[in-house]
């Protein structure tokens, strides 16, 4: 966990140092803003989700589920300002679309939302440059049925990204963030559904009939 919360500390370190030259332009002080605006989200998203596993491991996290629109969920996303700024830095496009009628499920908004925001961070992060993930929800027999459809090929040796998956038993690799998410993907009863290589991934949750 600790790399976590280091990991932020070294570019916004950078960034104060560069700022203190007298030899900067405007446009190189502009760029070294946007990396600590940028940094700056990453490390407080790495606190909060820090403190999520100390209640999780403290035995005090609260799951609050509620009957609700997994549609709101896409809304929830553009509200997730580090990924945001990380999809924008990698030139990652996102392509949502979401199911123009309402899909009731039993959920926790905001925690199935950390969840979407791991998976899709790990796209933009190890995907293609330039790339464009389309994000889909749909309904099937009693399930919801949500899509990432991307060229998730350099995914398939991220070992965080399998563990979040169920592929993957090896946690001494894993970082607060992933570790997080898959302990909220069992909690929301997600199936991670076998995809082609290289298609992107679908996982399933149960909806309110």
């Amino acid at each position: 966990m600790g790399h976590d919360l280091r990991s932020p500390v070294a570019p916004i370190r950078m960034a104060v140092q560069m700022l203190g030259m007298d030899s900067m332009n405007s446009a190189e002080q502009a760029n070294c803003l946007k990396l600590l605006d940028r940094q700056v989200d990453l490390l407080l998203a790495n606190i909060e989700d820090m403190s999520e596993l100390l209640r999780i491991n403290a035995g005090t996290f609260e799951f609050n589920p509620v009957n609700a629109d997994l549609g709101d969920c896409f809304e929830f996303l553009e509200g997730r300002s580090a990924l945001m700024r990380e999809l924008k830095h990698s030139g990652t496009t996102l392509v949502t679309v979401p199911w123009p009628s309402p899909l009731v499920a039993r959920h926790d908004p905001d925690r199935l939302v950390t969840v979407l925001e791991f998976l899709l961070s790990r796209f933009a992060r190890y995907g293609a440059r330039g790339g464009t993930v389309r994000l889909a929800l749909k309904p099937g027999p009693g399930i919801a049925l949500w899509s990432m459809e991307a060229d998730a090929t350099p995914l398939a040796d991220d070992a965080e990204f399998q563990y979040v998956l169920g592929n993957s038993s090896a946690v001494n690799e894993c970082e607060g963030r992933a570790l997080l998410a898959r302990e909220l993907v069992v909690l929301h009863g997600l199936q991670f559904l076998s995809m082609p290589p290289g298609e992107g991934i679908a996982f399933s949750m149960p909806i309110e009939t």
